[in-house]
């Protein structure tokens, strides 16, 4: 999430995101707690109420350095950590890039959408998209720290392209298929008026639970 090459990097739109989020739903007295990731470290606040609370969690989140070298983080234990300590039905919000494999989160989130109304915040920066034509680029793993240099042609530019857009279009799949709603925001984009339309948008509507789950 320490990437970005726009506006702001990936971890600044999540920070913006959780505040949003927190903000809007705070004004309703809602409890709210957090489970926080990076790399092999982890940050838990149970629920509570208050703006104050509110606060000490985006600290932690805006204060969270990135875990380059420690390893990835593993999104599929964190959610199995928020599903544990969710005991009543609520609103989960999920804020993250969700680059691991769809399979090594995909059954976590849907157990989350079968008992809470989820919505999963996809960060996104433009290079992983697209890559500029700029000859050689050096590109090295966060987690790992392992390093490759890639001469840009034309050609590597178009297939990474296709590859990137498959794996966004597999993510969005992956993420509504478990029941969740999906909102994907871009550091080259105005994120906060999207997070402010979804958040009301999801205020107006119903809940939708997925087959078979409990009501």
């Amino acid at each position: 999430m320490a990437f970005g090459t726009d506006r702001a990097e990936k971890r600044a739109i999540a920070l913006g995101a959780a505040a949003a989020v927190g903000f809007l739903t705070s004004r309703m007295k809602n409890k709210l707690g957090a489970v926080i990731g990076a790399g092999p470290d982890r940050r838990a606040f149970p629920p509570r109420a208050g703006r104050d609370h509110l606060r000490a969690m985006l600290s932690v989140i805006g204060s969270t350095v990135g875990a380059e070298g420690a390893g990835r983080t593993d999104l599929g234990a964190l959610l199995d950590d928020v599903a544990g300590r969710c005991r009543r039905r609520g609103f989960v919000c999920v804020i993250a890039d969700f680059l691991p494999p769809p399979d090594t989160w995909s059954r976590q989130l849907g157990a989350l959408a079968q008992r809470h109304d989820v919505l999963a915040i996809e960060i996104v920066d433009r290079r992983e998209l697209d890559l500029p034509a700029v000859g050689t680029l050096s590109f090295v793993d966060p987690a790992t720290g392992l390093r490759r240099d890639v001469h840009i042609t034309d050609k590597v530019r178009a297939r990474y392209a296709e590859a990137a857009a498959a794996q966004r279009a597999a993510i969005r799949t992956a993420i509504l298929a478990t029941g969740a709603r999906h909102l994907q925001l871009r550091t080259d984009d105005d994120w906060l008026i999207a997070v402010i339309r979804h958040v009301r948008e999801m205020r107006r509507r119903p809940v939708m639970l997925p087959a078979g789950a409990a009501s």
